[in-house]
């Protein structure tokens, strides 16, 4: 039977989701979700407790609940797709690896990665940045110069873009899955409206409460009321403004270069901004060029925030952590614990059991997720990573 990896973020998880899941298990099969927990791609804390959503998740055709390491969780889409397809290489139980498109075409997606893995391209592209422009434009440039327009579609398409970052993932890891690309329906990543009852998370997350419960599947729904009776949502990223800025005013310069992302006189950039600024969005538009993108100063904020340093970035997956299974997904878990090339963490015992650099990484989940508490309606104790119980369905 076909074990299928896909990674994500279900932020929240939608009707798009559910959709996509359903093509995935059309043929039968087994599926395990890679999925970010606490603060997710966009440089913001996700909008529902890691454990409630591992629960949508597997309430909803995800069999297997695997943790996406926050170092890669909070990445650009390139250092985020290595990291998740990292976890399902390391499991050594996988068959393929699906992911949402606008194209649909596995083949396309496939040649663009290749496109970009050619010797030189680094080069070509290294040419580009110096001119100034952002990193997708640079990258659009100088494929189109070799390659004319063929692929300018792929790249202008936020799911197509991270499809190829997937697809290159794997193949620098050697990992050699099936590629299934599903063609996403609905509303376009990141946009707002649209028709039926598919739209876009981003939408989604606007409508928190009674209104966007047409949006997610009813068992989501029952979720969110549950979240919101225990004081758990929803979890809001401008509680910990004050705190970001309190952080970020302690740094020195040199504490921001030694920052993932950050090059170029750009720690002279952001340093200057955190002495002027008053707020988290001061900052961000002092920072701002042409070049570097809000999505990506909004990562390298959050990055000094949480003490992400760029040599933390650089360091592999250290463990493959599970948040939660089926029946299904259990079975499952019994083979990938006999062929992981990585060690399998269901609780803090395990922990114990590894080398100084493991436990050092998961120390830092672990102040990650208490900062991320203080996001919620009503903060928990410190150390809930240790004493969390998987979530079995």
């Amino acid at each position: 039977m076909k074990v299928t990896g896909i990674i994500a973020e279900y932020n929240p998880f939608h009707n798009g989701h559910k959709a996509f899941l359903d093509a995935v298990k059309s043929d039968g099969g087994t599926v395990s979700a890679v999925m970010s927990e606490c603060f997710v791609q966009r440089g913001e804390t996700a909008s529902l407790r890691p454990g409630a959503r591992t629960l949508c998740a597997l309430k909803n055709g995800v069999d297997l609940v695997l943790a996406l390491p926050v170092t890669f969780a909070v990445s650009s889409a390139e250092n985020f797709a290595f990291g998740g397809v990292s976890v399902l290489s390391s499991c050594g139980v996988f068959d393929a690896l699906a992911f949402g498109s606008e194209c649909g075409d596995s083949r396309l997606l496939e040649d663009c990665a290749d496109a970009l893995l050619q010797p030189g391209f680094d080069k070509a592209l290294l040419s580009e940045l110096k001119s100034g422009i952002s990193y997708p434009a640079a990258r659009q440039n100088a494929l189109s110069k070799k390659y004319g327009d063929v692929f300018s579609p792929v790249l202008s398409s936020p799911n197509d873009t991270l499809a190829v970052e997937y697809i290159k993932a794997a193949k620098k890891l050697s990992f050699k899955p099936e590629f299934k690309a599903v063609k996403r329906i609905g509303a376009l990543h990141d946009s707002l409206g649209g028709e039926g009852d598919i739209r876009s998370a981003s939408e989604i997350r606007t409508l928190f409460g009674a209104e966007f419960s047409r949006f997610v599947p009813e068992n989501v729904f029952e979720i969110y009321e549950s979240e919101v009776r225990e004081n758990k949502a929803p979890v809001d990223f401008s509680k910990l403004e004050g705190a970001m800025l309190y952080a970020l005013r302690n740094m020195t310069q040199n504490d921001f270069k030694c920052l993932s992302d950050v090059s170029e006189g750009l720690d002279g950039r952001i340093y200057a901004a955190v002495r002027e600024g008053k707020s988290l969005k001061e900052i961000l538009e002092s920072s701002k060029t042409k070049r570097y993108t809000y999505s990506r100063l909004k990562r390298i904020l959050l990055c000094a925030f949480l003490g992400i340093s760029a040599d933390m970035k650089k360091a592999g997956v250290p463990y493959i952590r599970v948040l939660g299974f089926t029946k299904k997904g259990e079975e499952l878990l019994r083979e990938m614990k006999r062929k992981a090339s990585l060690p399998v963490v269901t609780n803090y015992g395990d922990i114990k059991k590894l080398g100084e650099k493991e436990r050092q990484y998961y120390e830092l989940e672990s102040r990650v997720r208490d900062i991320f508490s203080l996001a919620e309606p009503v903060p928990d104790i410190c150390g809930t990573l240790m004493t969390d119980k998987i979530i079995k369905l």
